[in-house]
């Protein structure tokens, strides 16, 4: 975790690297960028960005953005990999931040995304809003699912 460019807070990325029985490689990041700083999302999508660049795998970069699609972070990475949300067949909409079904932050918007690499064949996107079997919430944000393709070497 780190703390840099005027973030208050802690902030993490999580990055596996997997290879397929067939030699395909996918580079996964997972994020969750500060909620004020608009400076140390942006910055921080560039490091991931170098990182993902830096060879020839598939990635795929999903998580908590705290921004939403007119912040400046957005067009950061949207301008180096495609949002799943808005190139796949079949889609959902709706806001993925709903901090514990607080009604005062409905219309906030989404600010958790899943973008993949550019030519990544992108087949859906859902917005996961079930509850526990006692109608409680899993989190303050619902879980998103894509479904993709990865190309295989």
């Amino acid at each position: 975790m780190s703390k840099s460019w005027g973030a208050p807070y802690y902030r993490i990325c999580v990055n596996v690297r997997l290879r397929s029985l067939q030699g395909a490689d996918l580079n996964i990041f997972n994020v969750h960028l500060d909620s004020e700083s608009e400076l140390a999302r942006e910055n921080g999508l560039k490091l991931i960005l170098d990182k993902a660049n830096r060879d020839s795998a598939t990635a795929i970069l999903c998580g908590d953005f705290n921004a939403t699609r007119t912040s400046e972070c957005y067009a950061v990475i949207a301008d180096e990999m495609q949002d799943v949300q808005k190139v796949a067949p079949v889609t959902d909409e709706g806001v993925t931040w709903h901090d514990w079904g607080n009604p005062e932050v409905a219309d906030y918007g989404e600010i958790d995304f899943c973008f993949v690499s550019n030519g990544t064949v992108c087949k859906s996107f859902d917005i996961c809003d079930e509850k526990t079997p006692d109608d409680k919430f899993y989190s303050d944000h619902y879980a998103i699912l894509s479904q993709i393709d990865i190309p295989i070497a």
